[in-house]
This record gives structure tokens, sequence and C-alpha cells, in this order.
């Protein structure tokens, strides 16, 4: 799960957090959040990344 600025907290999938490539995260650290149109997490990205 991440944070959001406003401390509304989202939860996410391991398949979210493996679909971005990414291989660890650190506290305070930016995210993109790509969403389905269920608004479910489909992928987690950094902001720098295409």
């Amino acid at each position: 799960a991440v944070l959001l600025d406003d401390g509304t907290e989202v939860r996410f999938s391991p398949s979210a957090f493996a679909a971005g490539g990414l291989r660890l995260l650190r506290l305070g650290q930016r995210l993109r959040l790509e969403r389905d149109e269920h608004g479910e997490v489909v992928r987690v990205t950094l902001p720098t990344m295409p």
C-alpha cells in the first residue's frame, strides 16, 4: 500500500508492482499509479519512467 499526499491509503496487488518493473521503493518516493476502468491499480511506476 501507499499513502497519497492527503493521507489516503491505496492498496495494490503484487502484480501491479511487478508490472511497473520496479525492484524497491523508498519512504517518501513519488509514484505514478495507473488504474483500470474499475479504479484498480494495475501498474506502479516512477513519474520519470515512460
